[in-house]
């Protein structure tokens, strides 16, 4: 499991995930926070995984396109990078969400995932000083099994998508993306790191992003103002009465 699969819940964004960006980019509020298209892509490649994963990735996924997607993007200059970044694999990956079908998930994969969902989120609960039922409903509005089931299913798309693109992590390519992933990792060394997560899953993490990379750099992407892209006033985005308990929040943090 890599780092961030978990993240990938999609869907549509509300006024509250425009706030929770705003507040994400402002520095507010971290990543760990953050919820993270129909014919086949062209050249897709649908090789049987069950040499790779244990199971074929193509007998619970029906993979929609990903490749030629058209999606907004706040204008350089106008937000940090990163926010950009962010931004774009959202908008990107809810593309591809809403336009695949994740029929199921193989039982070898909840076996080996379920507890660490479940640790995860235990985790993320308490960072936030909140029970695990109270924290699933304020950020995601969904009953723990409900969670374990979308993060396995978004597990199966990563894999169907990165199977039918081909991108792969190449020699030299850990050396090279590492240093550049550290601070997303909240790591100041390599050997931090790799302590903390393990070779293996760290480069689960940077073939995530080689993936995300290649779905980038294959959208139509229009360049909007910051106002633009989040439909509204930036006042207004800060203004979060209605979307969030202030006293909780401050309490959280």
């Amino acid at each position: 499991m890599n780092l961030i699969m978990n993240k990938l819940l999609g869907g549509t964004a509300s006024k509250k995930d425009a706030a929770v960006r705003i507040l994400f980019s402002a520095g507010i509020i971290s990543l760990s926070v953050l919820l993270v298209a129909g014919c086949s892509g062209k050249g897709a490649s649908h090789e049987d995984t069950t040499d790779k994963y244990g199971y074929n990735v193509w007998d619970y996924v029906e993979l929609g396109a990903y490749e030629d997607l058209k999606v907004e993007a706040i204008a350089e200059g106008e937000a940090e990078a990163s926010e950009i970044r962010e931004n774009l694999i959202d908008d990107l990956w809810s593309q591809i969400q809403e336009n695949s079908t994740v029929t199921g998930y193989p039982q070898e994969l909840y076996d080996d995932m379920a507890d660490y969902y479940a640790t995860e989120l235990e985790s993320e609960a308490a960072a936030w000083e909140m029970e695990v039922e109270e924290y699933l409903d304020f950020f995601y509005e969904y009953s723990k099994e409900e969670y374990i089931e979308e993060c396995l299913q978004g597990e199966l798309l990563m894999e169907a998508v990165t199977t039918a693109t081909g991108v792969s992590l190449e020699d030299g390519d850990y050396d090279k993306m590492i240093g550049e992933y550290l601070e997303d990792m909240g790591c100041e060394s390599v050997e931090e790191a790799e302590e903390l997560y393990g070779r293996e899953e760290i480069e689960e993490y940077l073939l995530t992003q080689k993936v995300y990379d290649f779905l980038i750099g294959h959208a139509a992407i229009t360049e909007v103002s910051y106002d633009e892209y989040y439909g509204t006033d930036t006042e207004e985005l800060w203004d979060t009465e209605g979307l969030w308990d202030t006293e909780e929040l401050t309490e959280s943090l």
